[in-house]
């Protein structure tokens, strides 16, 4: 098993008031009522994508621990990556 980590940014929608949580690095978000709610759902938001680029034989992008901040884990087969 391969572990890969993404960089996640969280704002308030202030029409919403829900908390959308990001990973500008593949470009995927998702949101929820409160920050356990959006990162869970960011969570199967990231395995999905990950999972469909996998299927098409697509790269499965990298991110570097290049700044601070809150990162979401992932852990892929070995051949994934």
């Amino acid at each position: 098993m391969k572990f890969l980590d993404y960089r996640v940014s969280v704002i308030r929608d202030n029409d919403t008031g829900q908390l959308v949580a990001k990973i500008p690095a593949l470009g995927i978000a998702d949101y929820g009522k409160d920050l356990a709610d959006a990162l869970a759902n960011l969570d199967e938001m990231l395995r999905f994508h990950l999972e469909s680029l996998q299927k098409e034989g697509k790269r499965i992008p990298k991110e570097r621990h290049t700044k601070e901040g809150f990162y979401l884990r992932v852990k892929l087969r070995a051949h994934a990556a």
